[in-house]
């Protein structure tokens, strides 16, 4: 959830989305009816006529492939968008594998790191970064395979010389910077930073979080703001233009977390931003009975409503990444399977619809100011 919700305030300087109402819009309208503290089981409240009115999208399973013989889970999927596609799929067996797409054509796979790989990040379009619990984060060049990576940072300044273990990375807009978060080493939690042409140790924060640092993440354009998001509960934003960490940090955020009790069967994936309609959805799930359900919803007014079913999804989902430019969809879960979904037509006239009413509303506002 604290990493759901440093997403979304990310997002907020340029939606403008208050957090709080999305959530209380959500609890409203019993879209987190199995996150209640009465609830021990999720099931929908409603008989499917109902259900796939409110669902009226679908996503139609367009490739699938199975990514081992043996139980491996999907972790993390990433990929750039270009003439020639490709995603990055980390796996459960600390190794990492590249696939085309739409066809999902298995094209190379490392197995460098020593530890859970805990996130990938393209740079370029034949560069990819990968992050991992063993202390490395490994720069990767496609055109050369992936024998060996082609740059490595890591922190091994304390006194048992072993790299401290990196919960979760970034890269700054401007491609100069690279900044992970780690787990507890001896009691502090640390924010390092390196840079990216040199592989170099810049510096670290370590006094502004007291439990390991799940999210990292820079400003989309501004490369000196970044936020950290913590089990701690904090997500705190800072300024690395400044000198030292009581300057650099802007805001500290509470989430006021408290763990009252575990509902197992409901989970969050992620978040995505269309940008040509600037609308935000999230995908969420449950693993209630088999684990095949799967659903969007969209953010919109303030408010979370239905949008979408993956009606063919065979497992609990780990992960995802969205192509916005087609709108595909890429998972990958706990069944080892990475599956592209295509939007359905009437996904894509709801989605067409939501621009133009964007837009014109946009134009009235700008010949009415007032």
């Amino acid at each position: 959830m604290c990493e759901l919700v440093c997403s979304l305030y990310e997002l907020k300087s340029v939606y403008q989305l208050p957090i709080n109402s999305v959530i209380q819009s959500a609890r409203k309208q019993n879209l987190l009816e199995s996150l209640d503290l009465e609830s021990d089981f999720d099931g929908d409240s409603c008989d499917i006529k109902t259900l796939k009115t409110m669902f009226s999208g679908q996503y139609k399973l367009e490739a699938e492939t199975s990514v081992s013989m043996s139980r491996c889970f999907v972790l993390h999927i990433s990929g750039s968008v270009s003439s020639n596609s490709k995603i990055v799929a980390a796996l459960s067996n600390y190794s990492c594998a590249v696939y085309d797409v739409p066809h999902l054509t298995k094209l190379d796979t490392t197995s460098e790191h020593k530890g859970p790989v805990s996130g990938i990040n393209p740079a370029r379009d034949n560069l990819f970064y990968s992050c991992s619990l063993d202390g490395l984060i490994k720069l990767w060049d496609l055109r050369s395979g992936l024998k060996k990576s082609v740059q490595v940072f890591k922190d091994d300044t304390d006194d048992t010389g072993h790299p401290k273990p990196l919960r979760s990375f970034d890269i700054a807009c401007n491609d100069r910077f690279v900044s992970a978060g780690t787990e507890l080493v001896d009691g502090d939690a640390f924010l390092l930073f390196w840079d990216a042409r040199s592989s170099n140790l810049l510096g670290g924060y370590w006094e502004s979080h007291r439990e390991e640092i799940t999210q990292v993440r820079f400003h989309p354009s501004k490369c000196d703001t970044i936020a950290t998001g913590s089990t701690d509960g904090l997500i705190n934003i800072f300024d690395l233009s400044q000198g030292c960490e009581d300057d650099a940090l802007l805001y500290s955020l509470n989430t006021e977390a408290s763990v009252r009790k575990s509902v197992e069967d409901c989970y969050l994936v992620n978040l995505h931003q269309n940008t040509s309609s600037r609308e935000l959805f999230l995908i969420a799930g449950t693993t209630a009975q088999r684990g095949e359900c799967l659903r969007t919803v969209a953010v919109k007014n303030n408010t979370l409503k239905p949008l979408s079913q993956f009606l063919e999804n065979k497992q609990i989902v780990r992960t995802s990444w969205y192509d916005e430019n087609n709108g595909m969809l890429v998972t990958g879960g706990e069944s080892g399977l990475i599956s592209l979904w295509k939007p359905s037509k009437s996904t894509l006239e709801s989605s067409s619809s939501g621009r133009k009413m964007s837009s014109k509303a946009k134009e009235h506002h700008k010949h009415m100011p007032y």
